[in-house]
């Protein structure tokens, strides 16, 4: 994964980030990588199984303790449709 950073940044606001997927693969970015983006708000999670979203929760609190819990919806739609984010990370089964 590639990461550029401008000048900019200081005065960038939080991009408020949904993830709609947190199986393996969804999980594992989270944990792996995009937690360690601080311009990351983690504001939406979506997944069919709410033990997943229960996970993930868990290891984003872990990583930001000064994060807010984020949204958890098992419809993906409520994500998508751009009200509560700025960006989303799909990780869905084919």
């Amino acid at each position: 994964m590639y990461y550029y950073v401008s000048e900019r940044k200081q005065k960038m606001e939080k991009i408020r980030f949904g993830v709609i997927g947190l199986g393996h693969r969804g999980h594992y970015m989270i944990r792996d990588n995009l937690v360690h983006f601080s311009e990351l708000e983690f504001v939406a999670i979506s997944d069919l199984y709410e033990d997943r979203m229960d996970t993930v929760e868990k290891v984003i609190l872990e990583k930001r303790p000064e994060a807010k819990p984020p949204y958890k919806t098992t419809n993906y739609k409520e994500i998508l449709d751009g009200k509560m984010v700025d960006a989303v990370y799909i990780s869905a089964y084919w």
